[in-house]
């Protein structure tokens, strides 16, 4: 990981800001919680419309679904650091970021992924993906998204 490299180079405190943020990045890219995520949108991308850019209520309630999954990922990092709220957390990444650029845009990708933008592009694409994959476009929508 490239957050790794930059470890060679930093001072006590930056070493200890880059481990914390290292220790969260396994965290979230667990098998646990990256199995959970691909699970989601495997089981709900069928969803989308590919025929429209537009975005239906229920769209924004799988999002919403989502962001449960994000919200109990984040709760079991609190506990396993010991943490006593969100805000620490916070706190505590948004230092490393103040002290390396490569943590924050780490941090920024991490947050972007995290946004209904972000989500409805990967559920489309995933869904677009399965549906070319088992011939399930028409020729007319094929001819749209290609």
């Amino acid at each position: 990981m490239f957050l790794s490299v930059t470890m060679n180079q930093s001072s006590p405190r930056d070493e200890s800001d880059l481990k914390f943020v290292l220790r969260f990045s396994d965290h979230i890219d667990s098998t646990e919680f990256t199995s959970k995520f691909e699970n989601f949108i495997k089981d709900n991308c069928h969803v989308i419309d590919l025929d429209t850019s537009e975005h239906s209520h229920e769209y924004y309630e799988l999002y919403q679904d989502y962001t449960v999954l994000i919200e109990d990922m984040l709760e079991s990092f609190l506990e396993k650091e010991q943490l006593d709220s969100p805000s620490e957390l916070y706190r505590k990444l948004r230092d490393a970021s103040n002290e390396n650029d490569c943590v924050d845009d780490y941090l920024q990708y991490v947050i972007a992924a995290a946004e209904y933008e972000s989500f409805a592009k990967v559920m489309r694409q995933h869904w677009k993906e399965f549906a070319e994959e088992h011939n399930l476009l028409s020729q007319e929508s094929e001819s749209k998204h290609k």
